[in-house]
């Protein structure tokens, strides 16, 4: 399983060579297709200490400085995944510190380390997938208690009646 950014969804028809055009430049055997453009997380192999690491948490950076793109089928999106910033080692910024940038060959292939100096801050990004979220959804319940159902009902009940009130104000000023 790949985690990606989507950069870009559209649509386009395929269509097999020696295919007939009917009209409006249309075709019985056209194939419609929902399209991504997206670049991927690539897995960060950095062995670092902390509380988040040591109970196997994943961890992915977004390559840099070139990003690599793809391009895949909308259909075979999973759904959303949350990702949170990962502050390594106490770095101020949610990017692979300067001190690992010896181990890019085998830690983060794709991706680039901090610049040497207190302002360079140029390295890829870092997240922590948070599974706790993923598996289990929102902490808070949902507003009032209700279930999405009964929430649904309220709503439509309450457009019905401003409807109602608006077109009685309408039929009083005619």
């Amino acid at each position: 399983m790949w985690f990606v950014r989507p950069q870009l969804f559209f649509h386009c028809t395929l269509r097999p060579i020696g295919a007939r055009v009917g009209g409006r430049n249309r075709c019985d055997e056209d194939i419609p297709l929902d399209l991504i453009f997206f670049s991927p997380f690539e897995e960060l192999r950095l062995r670092t200490a902390g509380i988040m690491a040591s109970k196997g948490i994943h961890r992915v950076y977004e390559p840099s400085p070139v990003p690599t793109l793809y391009v895949g089928r909308v259909e075979d999106l999973l759904g959303r995944v949350p990702l949170i910033p990962c502050f390594l080692d106490g770095n101020a910024t949610s990017t692979i510190p300067h001190k690992y940038s010896s181990r890019q060959e085998d830690a983060f292939e794709y991706g680039c380390a901090d610049g040497a100096g207190p302002n360079s801050r140029r390295g890829s990004h870092v997240y922590e997938i948070n599974t706790w979220l993923w598996n289990f959804g929102r902490p808070q319940p949902r507003v009032g208690g209700l279930s999405v159902a009964k929430t649904e009902k309220i709503r439509r009940k309450s457009r019905s009646e401003a409807s109602k009130r608006g077109w009685a104000t309408k039929k009083a000023r005619t």
